[in-house]
């Protein structure tokens, strides 16, 4: 039987397939049609898609991952991450994210060692970092001392003693001064420290300190004829012991503890003793 391709009726064109286009690649897989000759085509395409407006482009599709774009089958390279775990160590620290799929469980957080030094004792009281609120009040570890000095002719440089670490407060005494009257009718005004200067005794053997002169101060001045030193440090009265350098298990007595403490300013006309320490 003849194929027929266009069917005309009392003048009127009811079918032309002769302009049709129509071939076998061009037709989906699994679909008829007449081709321009009127013979059935069977569809032998397997697209199932129009890729004409597709964009993607091979590095945004993942490495070993296929596409169609155009018509044309196209092969990923796009790295495949995964899981990427970054750290910031630094305050200015910065995390480059690499170039690739990341499938959203990664994370980037502060290092675990900086975050050990987010403590509230490392941070001053007031101050909140990263969430962490301050307690240190700066005092931490600090050991005062107060000393009292009187002026004098030369100049004096004052430090804490051994054990303490800064000065809460160093108090000057008036330079002293003292009138008298002299044979002439007038007056006579001593200025120094000659009038402040006081006398004890260790062991029946005297010596001399200026008024308000704390042990440790004297130990370490030229007053200590007696090589005297600050010794071992005792809880029980919280501070240094004067001790006899020839005897460490010596020391000097003291007024309000059994022992002198090196803060304990020395009593003018006092009997101090050596006793056991």
């Amino acid at each position: 039987m003849a194929k027929i391709s266009k069917v005309i009726y009392a003048g009127e064109t009811l079918i032309d397939l002769t302009s049709d286009t129509v071939k076998e690649d061009k037709l989906l897989k699994g679909y008829t049609a007449h081709g321009a000759d009127g013979e059935l085509i069977e569809g032998t395409c397997e697209y199932d898609a129009n890729t004409q407006d597709a964009t993607a482009v091979a590095s945004e599709i993942l490495a070993n991952k296929t596409a169609y774009n155009k018509g044309s089958k196209v092969t990923g390279t796009m790295k495949n991450n995964g899981a990427v775990v970054g750290t910031i160590s630094a305050k200015a620290g910065q995390y480059t994210v690499p170039q690739g799929y990341h499938d959203g469980s990664g994370k980037v957080s502060i290092s675990s060692t900086e975050q050990a030094k987010l403590i509230p004792a490392n941070i001053r009281d007031g101050v909140t970092i990263l969430g962490v609120s301050g307690t240190m009040s700066g005092t931490e570890g600090a050991i005062p001392q107060s000393k009292t000095v009187i002026p004098s002719a030369t100049q004096q440089t004052v430090l804490p003693d051994a054990g303490y670490n800064y000065l809460s407060q160093v108090v000057v005494n008036p330079i002293p001064y003292v009138e008298t009257d002299n044979s002439a009718g007038g007056k006579t005004v001593t200025i120094g420290a000659a009038s402040a200067t006081i006398t004890f005794t260790i062991r029946d053997t005297s010596y001399q300190a200026y008024q308000g002169m704390t042990w440790g101060e004297w130990a370490e001045s030229a007053y200590n004829t007696g090589g005297y030193v600050i010794g071992e440090y005792d809880e029980s009265i919280g501070a240094y012991v004067i001790q006899p350098s020839y005897d460490s298990s010596l020391a000097v007595s003291g007024t309000t503890h059994e022992w002198a403490a090196h803060t304990e300013a020395i009593v003018a006309g006092k009997e101090y003793e050596v006793i056991s320490w």
